[in-house]
C-alpha cells in the first residue's frame, strides 16, 4: 500500500479550494495552506488552517511533505511556473492531483505535480507535463502531448495527436482538432475553435480561430 505525505497548498484562492476537495476525497492530509495576503492568515478554506505566507514552508522538512500549487491562471501560467520551480529549486517536491472522478487510460504518463480535476477524461498514450493542469471536464483524445506548466481551462476539448508547448493556456471551452501542434506560451482564447498549427507566443482567438497578436520573446 502507498503512503502519501502530508501536502501544503500554495495559495488559498479559488483554484486552491477545488484542489482541496479533489484531495479530501482521495483521502490525502492536508497540513495547511500558504498565502502571501496576511488578511486570510489563520482562517480557513474549506476546513484547512491558512498558516501564513510561504516561508512557513521552510518549518517543515522537504523529506516531509510534498506541495500542491494552488494558483491557477487566466491568461498566463507564468505565475504557476515561477512558484514551481522556485520551490523545486529549493528541494520541495509538487504533489499530483488527480480526482477520483477523472477518467485516465491506463496509458497515460502524467509529470509530478500535474492536477486533472473532477470528469476530465484522457485517453491512451498522452503525456501530460510538469505543473499542468488539465481542469474541470476537460477531454483530451489519444497520443497528445501536453507540455509543462500547462493550463488546460475546464471544457475544453482536444482531438488526437495534438501537440501543446510548454506554458500555453487554453480558454474555457475551447476545441483544438486532430493533428494540430499549438508552440509555447500561447494563449487560446475561451470558446476558440483551432483548426490550425499556432506558432510560438501567439494569442489566438474566433471560430475558426486566427492569430491576432504574438508576444515578444
Amino acid at each position: 500500500m502507498t503512503t502519501f505525505k502530508p501536502v501544503i497548498i500554495l495559495g488559498a484562492g479559488g483554484h486552491a479550494s477545488v484542489l482541496i476537495d479533489a484531495l479530501q476525497q482521495s483521502g490525502r492530509d492536508i497540513m495547511g495552506i500558504t498565502d502571501t495576503d496576511e488578511t486570510l492568515w489563520d482562517r480557513e478554506l474549506m476546513g484547512v488552517e491558512v498558516l501564513g505566507d510561504d516561508e512557513k514552508i521552510f518549518n517543515v522538512h522537504p523529506e516531509r511533505i510534498e506541495l500542491v500549487n494552488g494558483l491557477g491562471s487566466v491568461k498566463s501560467t507564468g505565475a504557476r511556473q515561477k512558484l514551481f520551480e522556485m520551490w523545486s529549486m529549493r528541494g520541495y517536491t509538487f504533489a499530483s492531483v488527480i480526482h477520483p472522478k477523472a477518467i485516465l487510460a491506463a496509458s497515460v504518463k502524467a509529470v509530478a505535480g500535474v492536477q486533472i480535476l473532477a470528469g476530465a477524461i484522457i485517453n491512451p498514450h498522452t503525456i501530460i507535463g510538469a505543473n499542468t493542469i488539465v481542469n474541470t471536464g476537460a477531454i483530451l483524445e489519444h497520443d497528445c502531448a501536453i507540455g509543462n506548466h500547462v493550463h488546460l481551462a475546464p471544457g475544453v476539448n482536444i482531438a488526437g495527436n495534438v501537440s501543446i508547448g510548454s506554458g500555453t493556456h487554453v480558454g474555457i471551452g475551447s476545441t483544438i482538432i486532430q493533428g494540430v501542434t499549438i508552440g509555447d506560451n500561447c494563449l487560446i482564447a475561451a470558446g476558440c475553435v483551432v483548426i490550425q498549427s499556432v506558432p510560438t507566443l501567439s494569442t489566438v482567438m474566433g471560430v475558426p480561430g486566427r492569430v491576432v497578436a504574438t508576444k515578444e520573446g
